[in-house]
C-alpha cells in the first residue's frame, strides 16, 4: 500500500497540526486551568507574542468554551 500524500504535503500537515496543538495548549494554560498565575501569565504572553493580541483573546475564549463544555 502506498501513501496518498506526498512527503512534502504530509510534513506540512504534521507541522500545522503540531503548531495548532501547541497554541491550543497555550490558550488552555492562559485560562488558568490547574496552573499558577505565573504560568498563566507566561502562557498568555507567549500566545500574544506568537499570534497577536486579537487572535490570542479569541483562542483563550475558545479554550474556555471547550473547557466548560467538557464537564
Amino acid at each position: 500500500m502506498f501513501d496518498r500524500m506526498s512527503p512534502e504535503k504530509l510534513a506540512r500537515a504534521k507541522g500545522q497540526a503540531r503548531n495548532t496543538n501547541h497554541l491550543n495548549q497555550l490558550a488552555h494554560t492562559a485560562n488558568g486551568f490547574g496552573v499558577s498565575r505565573d504560568e498563566q501569565r507566561k502562557a498568555q504572553a507567549e500566545l500574544v507574542r506568537q499570534r497577536g493580541e486579537r487572535d490570542a483573546k479569541r483562542r483563550i475564549k475558545d479554550a474556555a468554551r471547550k473547557a466548560r463544555g467538557s464537564f
